[in-house]
């Protein structure tokens, strides 16, 4: 099962923050309030099959970390892509 904690509080395998290829290109109070910038997100990756590809390749059944949790993150749309089959 695909998880998604805090960076500096729990061990994990992946860093998904915005210095890394798997950050979100959406930052808060700039493109719009937390869920606005998640949800952008979500459209943006369910929106590029080669791209949901490679989410499910390198992050499922890993530990991915960012600086959001425990608040909603655009890990939680990882989470989603890993553990379900949903293409959209």
């Amino acid at each position: 099962m695909t998880r998604v904690v805090h960076c500096k509080k729990e061990p994990y395998d992946v860093l998904i923050d915005r210095n890394t290829k798997y950050g979100n290109p959406y930052v808060v109070g700039i493109h719009g309030s937390r869920e606005e910038c998640i949800e952008k997100f979500r459209k943006k990756a369910y929106a590029n099959p080669e791209f949901l590809a490679l989410v499910r390749k390198e992050l499922k059944n890993k530990t991915l970390a960012c600086w959001c949790k425990p608040k909603a993150c655009h890990g939680d749309i990882y989470v989603e892509i890993c553990d379900t089959n949903k293409e959209k």
